[in-house]
């Protein structure tokens, strides 16, 4: 097998590979260079994937994707599954006005993608390519073994080990076996003095930041799952906050929740909600029911400043008829609080936040009573009515 790297030595990104066997020849990522890229390499993709029978995306990263567009029709883009649909739920978002100069071309180009499954073998003339996935922060990635004419090939793409998945790296890499050649990725090699902090790491310190802080706005790629995730069961353990974010947003996690199977717990976000018209209406009926909360708290405190002023001047008053006559105002005003307090602890009763977490406890405590027992009755009645 021959190799040809057109770009992406001595630099970040702008990967694209080329692997040559007797009856075969296949690119490797097609990305884009970096903003930040001073490299001068070009690459005409248009040119080099005429001579090809397909192209292999490690992942929808743009330095590794970007140029997709050149890419001749006839030849097959194959993507992870998972990949794609994020990838085109991506580009449709992009495809809105002001945002990005994505056209229905470039959606109709993504939906022709082929897509594989972790370790289902793909055969190109002689060569059989397995994908493997990895750990990145770009979810559904992938490695690929390149096998043909007695000799392995392993492309790493983006990996790390510092990820929710990334401890099945060096299992994954024992199970592959001999190679012939490598071609690794090198982002981090320059910075080998560096710590890098786990997505583990992030979510012990995302707890406290939600503890300590009443809202906490996530800035980060819409794309980057992991990272989502880490912040999501952070706040599960913090406290089970409202996690909030718009629609573009939740159908990325809503594909996510209903196709990881394997991981099925960890990406499982169903308790997020999208900022849409519903929902909008719902806080703004919370808010309402709050405010009420908060008028009779005012009142109650007015109330109770009046009570105090009324029994200064009962103990100041001079003469009995003044005195009775505040006495009768005193309870007046006590009347009036009383009245208030069993108002606010109704308002405040039914406004008391019940987790889900909360309603699975007392259902499953309720299974261990009696039901032929005075005192499990009552329990039942209390809970319940």
């Amino acid at each position: 097998m021959q190799i040809k790297i057109h770009r992406g030595v001595n630099q970040i990104g702008g990967c694209v590979t080329e692997i040559k066997s007797k009856k075969a020849r296949i690119l490797i990522d097609v990305g884009t260079n970096l903003p930040t890229c001073t490299s001068n390499v070009k690459v005409n993709v248009a040119n080099i994937s005429k001579k090809c029978d397909a192209v292999f995306i490690t992942h929808y990263h743009l330095d590794h994707l970007g140029e997709y567009m050149q890419v001749k029709k006839e030849v097959p883009i194959y993507i992870g599954e998972q990949a794609k649909e994020i990838f085109t739920i991506y580009q449709k978002k992009m495809k809105e006005p002001n945002i990005a100069e994505v056209t229905q071309a470039h959606i109709d180009r993504i939906e022709a993608f082929k897509t594989f499954k972790q370790d289902e073998q793909i055969e190109i003339g002689d060569m059989k390519i397995t994908p493997i996935r990895i750990d990145h922060s770009a979810f559904d990635s992938y490695m690929f073994l390149i096998e043909a004419n007695g000799k392995r090939i392993l492309h790493t793409g983006d990996f790390r080990t510092h990820g929710p998945i990334g401890r099945n790296t060096p299992k994954i890499l024992k199970g592959i076996g001999k190679i012939d050649v490598l071609i690794c990725e090198h982002t981090t090699l320059s910075r080998l003095d560096e710590t890098f902090m786990s997505e583990f790491m992030l979510q012990q310190e995302a707890i406290n930041l939600i503890q300590d802080n009443k809202y906490v706005f996530i800035m980060c790629a819409s794309t980057n799952i992991d990272r989502i995730a880490s912040f999501y069961h952070a706040n599960k353990k913090a406290g089970n906050k409202l996690f909030i974010c718009d629609d573009y947003q939740k159908d990325i996690l809503n594909y996510v929740t209903k196709t990881s199977t394997k991981y099925a717990d960890y990406y499982n976000f169903s308790d997020v909600k999208s900022f849409d018209g519903k929902f909008y209406k719902e806080m703004i009926e919370k808010d309402k029911d709050l405010s009420e909360i908060k008028k009779l708290q005012k009142s109650l405190k007015k109330c109770e400043k009046e009570i105090e002023s009324l029994l200064t001047a009962v103990r100041q008053a001079t003469s009995d008829s003044v005195r009775n006559l505040l006495l009768t105002e005193l309870e007046k005003a006590q009347e009036q609080q009383k009245g208030l307090k069993a108002q606010l602890e109704y308002e405040e009763a039914n406004n008391m936040p019940i987790t889900a977490s909360e309603v699975r406890f007392y259902l499953t405590e309720l299974k261990k009573g009696n039901i032929n027992t005075k005192k499990y009755k009552r329990l039942l009645i209390d809970t319940f009515i």
